[in-house]
């Protein structure tokens, strides 16, 4: 054991001590806090404090009226209303209500100010805009009842949370999340093939551990630097996020930042989103290590992993095509994404659903221990290579 540790931290210093993969790390990180730290441009201290004193209010009748009363008083007819004093005074305070009825209501602002205010037929539009995404994603009749369900355990009415700092990451930590995955398969890619190009792998390979030992440390070294740079990331930007717009409303329902049957909350959400990118940065430089043991060519294994990653991106498949939109979340520049995560088709297997956060990330898993499995045998039997 005191070998392997010994043989663990070398292959970890080898990792971060590299130029090119220091160089990587950093450009990656400081793109990806760049990307996180540009979220913060848009706060407006207006809107948060008129945001918060609606905190906790459910939005019933009593709360509709008040809205569409607000904006009735901004002035027909103008093109840049929110510039004018009626809606700066009046129905600013009532922004994000007015934001929750368009998303929820289907209708436009001249059709909710000369609405006739009423509570349950909200809610009713809100239920047909669900069954329209619900046919439109061709879920069966048991994942509807099964998102029905869910919906009716929240109840009516929706009760308004500010919550648009767990929000902000939720949009725009997800998409940076791809940096993350590129820059740990640049670092890892060369992890198996290096001693083949420096022609120091026959003796490696005839050393006491050189073909068990130094195999699972090479494989330890890399998770573990894809789980460090992973999680120093997040503990420094989920702070950055929410002292910029505010920690409040980690219970608040997903479904006010972006239609969501599930019930769940939007500070869960975050962490499961989180986790998602864990298990994902993990899996990409896991199969990044793979590559490096079969093709022993850094260049080719980067370019083949740089390759399956960025095509992940390019993939869109329509809801409709179901199976071929399932197997896309396969690619982890596919699945991480704020609308692949919370994807609405269920993902039945031996009878139970898994949602596609729950199922995707135990995918990766599995497909890591078999990857890590599968090579140890490939490096037990591996030959040198003639020169």
């Amino acid at each position: 054991m005191r070998d392997f540790g010994r043989l663990y931290r070398y292959e970890f210093k080898k990792l971060v001590s590299r130029k090119t993969n220091a160089i990587t790390l950093i450009i990656c990180i400081s793109l990806y806090l760049l990307t996180c730290v540009m979220g913060t441009f848009n706060v407006d201290e207006v809107d948060i404090n008129y945001a918060k004193a609606l905190d906790g209010r459910a939005i019933d009748q009593k709360l509709l009226e008040e809205t569409v009363e607000a904006y009735g008083k901004i002035p027909a007819g103008l093109d840049n209303y929110i510039i004018s004093d009626e809606y700066q005074t009046y129905a600013r305070p009532y922004s994000p209500i007015f934001n929750y009825i368009l998303q929820h209501g289907g209708m436009n602002k001249s059709e909710i100010v000369n609405w006739d205010v009423d509570e349950n037929e909200l809610y009713r539009q809100s239920r047909e805009k669900r069954m329209a995404l619900y046919d439109l994603y061709r879920l069966r009749d048991d994942e509807i009842e099964y998102w029905e369900n869910q919906v009716a355990e929240k109840g009516e009415p929706a009760v308004f949370r500010y919550a648009e700092g767990w929000g902000e990451i939720l949009t725009e930590h997800i998409s940076a999340g791809f940096i993350l995955m590129f820059g740990i398969t640049v670092c890892l890619a060369g992890i198996f093939s290096e001693e083949n190009n420096k022609r120091t792998d026959a003796l490696i390979l005839s050393s006491v551990h050189g073909r068990t030992k130094i195999y699972r440390a090479k494989i330890w070294a890399g998770i573990s630097l894809a789980v460090l740079t992973a999680v120093v990331v997040s503990v420094i930007t989920i702070p950055i996020t929410l002292g910029a717009f505010g920690a409040g409303g980690f219970s608040a329902d997903l479904d006010l930042l972006y239609p969501y049957p599930g019930n769940i909350s939007a500070g869960e959400m975050v962490i499961i989103a989180e986790l998602c990118i864990l298990v994902s940065v993990v899996f990409c430089g896991v199969f990044a290590m793979l590559l490096s043991l079969c093709i022993r060519n850094s260049t080719a294994s980067l370019g083949c992993s740089a390759a399956i990653l960025v095509l992940g991106t390019m993939l869109y498949m329509p809801p409709k095509n179901r199976a071929l939109s399932q197997i896309s979340l396969i690619f982890p520049g596919t699945f991480i994404s704020q609308w692949k995560i919370t994807d609405i088709k269920l993902i039945e297997v031996f009878g139970h659903y898994f949602r596609s956060y729950e199922f995707v990330p135990l995918l990766y898993i599995l497909l890591c221990v078999l990857i890590v499995i599968s090579g140890k045998f490939i490096h037990e039997k591996m030959q040198v290579k003639s020169r």
